[in-house]
């Protein structure tokens, strides 16, 4: 049963990442029109900031869950 839970949370993920690599190629390839640079240049940008993002943003979703659990 947890195993079945498991991977239909993996199937998920792996979809949206599919989208969110998509998404970011999409608009690298826009910006690079713009500005001239490459697109795996500023992909590989957006790439990092949207890391970045993500780990401050559930950083910050931890230290209100502990905060709240006090």
């Amino acid at each position: 049963m947890l195993e079945k839970g498991l991977l239909s949370f993996f199937k998920k993920v792996i979809k949206e990442a599919i989208k969110v690599g998509i998404l970011i190629l999409l608009v690298a390839f826009l910006f690079s029109k713009v500005t001239g640079d490459s697109v795996g240049y500023i992909a590989l940008h957006l790439l990092v900031y949207s890391i970045l993002y993500y780990l401050l943003s559930e950083a910050i979703n931890y230290i209100k869950f502990k905060r709240q659990s006090e």
